[in-house]
């Protein structure tokens, strides 16, 4: 679990600068002020407005964090209860607000 995390990091902090993300030539990236958090488990509730996802460490508690779905966030997979996510969210005046989730497959629950 730990080493998927490195992965990940390592992946989002060097992929930019390898060209991993196609780009047209001269075309900059849009510049944004948005900061991006992520919290990653199994979804323990989904309706129209909100996810609740639930995460569990070695020698932890269990943690749950709930997102504010709006019609701008964009959700790659089919979101369903039990499945492993991915959530990058940030502060809104609902309270956390996903902005994207990935949908990474079935719990081993």
């Amino acid at each position: 679990m730990q080493a998927a995390a490195v992965i990940l990091g390592v992946f989002l902090v060097i992929g930019p600068t390898c060209g991993w993300w196609s780009q047209e030539p001269g075309q900059k990236e849009p510049e944004s002020d948005v900061k991006y958090e992520f919290f990653s488990g199994n979804v323990v509730s989904v309706d129209d407005s909100r996810i609740t996802v639930e995460r569990s460490l070695p020698d932890r508690d269990a943690e749950s964090h709930s997102f504010v779905l709006n019609t701008e966030t964009i959700v790659e997979g089919k979101l369903r209860v039990n499945t492993r996510v991915t959530v990058g969210y940030a502060q809104g005046d609902d309270g956390d607000v996903a902005l994207r989730i990935i949908v990474r497959g079935e719990s081993a629950r």
